[in-house]
């Protein structure tokens, strides 16, 4: 229930979890803005940081949403939510809990299986398949629904070799 040591925790992991390669891109584009000159982001950032912040949000409130009655059922709406989006952010990444795991219900511990899976940014110090990997097969899976012979995401082709590399990994893990 201490808001500073969930907060400062969540920073920490989130930030571990995110990669170098991004955080340079990050600081570079920091620095770009101070000095007024346009950097792009790469593909891969974009990625990540879309992909980690689209699923740190539904996640949380998932986790919420399974467990406001049930294991945060003694704790006020802020405490409650910081807890879900603490579980959102580690299971990515380090796996810390703030509740004993036999207080969370099946649905929980489902999710919480797939964003370990699922893991943290490529060069990041989390595990799992990597969430780029993650993307690359949502977006496998929608261009072969929808009958397209090429992998796109966000206007760029994505080559066959990374294609069958992503699918490799989540395969075989």
């Amino acid at each position: 229930t201490n808001l500073i040591m969930l907060y400062t925790t969540m920073w920490l992991i989130l930030c571990g979890g995110l990669g170098f390669i991004t955080w340079r891109e990050i600081i570079l584009n920091l620095k770009s803005w101070v000095r007024r000159k346009r950097i792009v982001f790469s593909l891969q950032s974009k990625l990540i940081i879309l992909g980690t912040l689209v699923s740190v949000i539904f996640t949380a409130a998932l986790f919420w949403i399974l467990e406001h009655d049930n294991a945060f059922a003694g704790m006020d709406f802020v405490t409650s939510w910081t807890n879900a989006l603490f579980h959102s952010i580690a299971m990515r990444s380090s796996g810390f809990f703030t509740v004993t795991i036999d207080q969370l219900q099946l649905a929980s511990l489902l999710l919480i299986m797939i964003l370990t899976f699922i893991g943290s940014a490529p060069g990041s110090t989390g595990s799992g398949i990597k969430i780029t990997n993650f993307i690359l097969l949502l977006a496998t899976i929608k261009a072969g629904l929808s009958n397209k012979q090429a992998v796109e995401i966000k206007g760029r082709r994505i080559p066959r070799d990374q294609i069958h590399k992503a699918v490799t990994i989540v395969t075989l893990s």
